[in-house]
């Protein structure tokens, strides 16, 4: 019994996106003559579509002990910085070691799940980082489904195929909410999760059919000896989760985890954290009870209430979304207090020797306890570690208050922007800081 290859080259297809994602988290687009390792790299299309993108690579080994898999791989490009080893992760054997390990649908599938993560530990660099991708069956959802009968097929599958398949018979169908524990327990630091989503809502009747057979191909193929009565139940569940799909009204969601993390960096990781923090890439405490902390997407509801709240043209959600993802001389900070409420924020872009501060507030009930002047600050060190000699922004020319606030932080008018700010109509007073 064998997975099929088409199945299993669309499924890296169409999770790429994830893939990538994680991968833009670890800085891989901006790493130079690095070194990976995909750890079950099968017949070598994933590992070419994840990684030959990243020109910054300069080695990627892909390891898989079925040596026909290792054939096929071989075959997969003609990109010199792949190669390709027919070995287990146990037995694999490197002179080197790797700035990222990947496991993509392969870490639920091994015998000892501790070792493999222990073992992709060994491998790194100090500094690198492992990028697991995998499943967890637990976590999806089969909406109205009052006979149960997604949870049935799969505790069937569970129970009498997994274990009698030589490739699954140590798989954990549900590994995904336990892996960020194991890594932690490993050593890794930055331990960071995204759960991504596939289901039914929205999709047409074909894209429907194409959800459950990628759902379900690898389940129809049973092993030699599986009990009649086994064989036949399984076949009939299948054909009534088949039905389950057709109807408009059912919901399934399928959720994959992608874990990345860290291995910390020996006796220069309080370097590299005390750089991080300066920089604005991690959490830095402030003392009180509160905390600098990069500014992410879930903070945006919270981030919005106080932007509604301050500004008479506030940014968008949409706005922060795109400065988030795609704006790379940004930086964005949020203050929080030990319950993780938003208590103000700053950004600032870093351009050549200037930064300028592109929006900053302080929520209504923080206000005059010197949250604006700590923002301040966080906006100079930020811009100061960039390279920045120069701190800039603009203000309302009515704006009294906060033109003596900036004023009283050493910060000078240098210009006035005509009719800059709209709602109402107004002048912007520029105004400058030597860092």
């Amino acid at each position: 019994m064998s997975w099929s290859k088409e199945h299993i080259d669309a499924v890296a297809r169409l999770g790429a996106d994830a893939d990538y994602r994680a991968f833009e988290r670890i800085g891989l687009d901006g790493m130079n003559a690095a070194r990976v390792l995909d750890v079950g790299c099968f017949d070598g299309f994933n590992t070419v579509l994840k990684f030959a993108p990243y020109m910054g690579l300069s080695s990627i080994v892909g390891i898989d002990p079925f040596q026909d898999a290792i054939d096929d791989a071989k075959d997969a490009t003609a990109d010199t910085r792949f190669s390709w080893e027919c070995t287990s992760l146990q037995d694999y054997v490197s002179d080197d070691s790797f700035d990222v390990v990947y496991f993509s649908h392969v870490l639920q599938h091994l015998d000892d799940k501790k070792a493999a993560i222990q073992k992709a530990y060994a491998l790194l660099k100090p500094g690198g980082s492992i990028v697991i991708k995998t499943v967890d069956d637990s976590a999806k959802l089969s909406h109205p489904d009052d006979a149960d009968v997604m949870r049935r097929l799969f505790r069937l599958y569970e129970a009498h195929v997994l274990p009698r398949v030589a490739h699954t018979a140590h798989t954990d169908r549900n590994f995904g909410a336990k892996c960020p524990a194991l890594l932690r327990d490993a050593g890794f630091v930055h331990i960071a999760l995204d759960i991504v989503h596939a289901n039914t809502v929205g999709m047409s009747v074909d894209q429907r059919r194409g959800l459950f057979e990628r759902m379900t191909y690898f389940r129809r193929a049973k092993p030699q000896g599986l009990e009649q009565d086994i064989s036949q139940e399984m076949d009939e569940l299948l054909v009534q989760w088949e039905s389950m799909f057709e109807d408009e009204g059912y919901l399934f969601d399928t959720p994959t985890f992608v874990i990345t993390a860290r291995k910390p960096d020996g006796g220069h990781d309080d370097d590299v954290l005390k750089s991080e923090q300066a920089i604005g890439t991690l959490p830095i405490e402030l003392g009180g009870g509160i905390s600098a902390q990069p500014m992410h997407e879930s903070h945006l509801g919270q981030v919005m209430a106080i932007e509604t709240a301050s500004f008479p043209d506030p940014w968008s959600p949409l706005a922060y979304v795109s400065e988030l993802r795609y704006n790379h001389d940004a930086r964005y900070e949020v203050i929080v207090d030990r319950a993780g409420a938003v208590l103000g924020y700053v950004g600032v872009w870093v351009r050549g020797d200037e930064s300028y501060i592109c929006q900053i507030a302080v929520a209504q009930a923080a206000r005059r306890q010197g949250l604006g002047r700590l923002l301040v600050i966080r906006a100079a060190q930020m811009s100061r570690v960039r390279g920045a000699h120069v701190l800039r922004l603009t203000v309302r020319e009515s704006n009294a208050d906060a033109i003596a606030f900036y004023r009283a932080l050493g910060f000078r008018s240098i210009g006035t922007l005509e009719s800059y700010y709209a709602n109402p109509l107004e002048n912007g007073l520029e105004m400058a800081m030597e860092l």
